[in-house]
């Protein structure tokens, strides 16, 4: 999952996996902001393991466990944005620095 592309309104769409469930995180005006979202969540999510966009570094000081052991959900309410349906597990290119791990 990462950042990719959207046909809407030439937005950047962000997703992560979450329980094994691909999460849209929401739309986003610049491919930038998209990322730092991931990665934010990410962190929250994955700790030192997390894989970002941006070097871990740069979220020092900021908290990076505000959406930690939420559900789906409650991650996409925190997020603001709504749950898309079942079509959302559709592929989009990725702009992570690395592939997630199979």
């Amino acid at each position: 999952m990462g950042v990719g592309s959207s046909n809407r309104k030439n937005q950047w769409q962000a997703r992560i996996l979450v329980h094994g469930k691909v999460t849209h995180l929401g739309y986003y005006e610049t491919e930038e902001d998209a990322a730092r979202v991931y990665d934010r969540v990410s962190i929250s999510l994955h700790g030192d393991a997390a894989q970002t966009n941006f070097p871990p570094a740069e979220y020092q000081g900021q908290d990076t466990r505000e959406y930690s052991g939420l559900d789906r959900e409650d991650l996409q309410r925190a997020l603001g944005v709504k749950p898309m349906d079942k079509s959302s597990k559709s592929g989009f290119p990725l702009s992570c620095s690395s592939p997630p791990p199979r």
